[in-house]
């Protein structure tokens, strides 16, 4: 029974990154700033960091940290390209929190004096 439930978090965790890859592969070749942001879909990838952060509580740590990697560079894509966004920046925060990292408290200090 734990071997198909391993497995199943494996088949997940492998969906979650290729949903990113794909997500990254499309905006590669757009040079139109307007077609770059209908393309990027805010939404969709803050979709996919929540429910990543959520299944990477429930991994083990290095699953859990390889996880917590890939949704720090969508977050930062998202930060990069749109600042006034606080979502983007209360996850990093949360994920920054989850893997002990001091940046955390200045992620939320910086949000909280907006």
């Amino acid at each position: 029974m734990r071997e198909i439930f391993l497995k199943s978090r494996l088949k997940q965790k492998y969906y979650i990154f290729l949903a990113l890859f794909i997500h990254s592969k499309q905006l590669e070749n757009i040079s139109d700033v307007e077609d770059y942001l209908n393309q990027l879909n805010v939404d969709f990838i803050l979709e996919v960091v929540r429910e990543s952060v959520h299944w990477a509580l429930q991994c083990k740590k290095n699953i859990g940290e390889e996880l917590y990697k890939a949704c720090i560079r969508g977050l930062e894509v998202i930060r990069t390209v749109c600042p006034g966004l606080t979502e983007p920046l209360f996850q990093l925060a949360r994920i920054h929190y989850f893997m002990n990292d001091s940046q955390a408290k200045q992620l939320l200090t910086h949000i909280l004096g907006k």
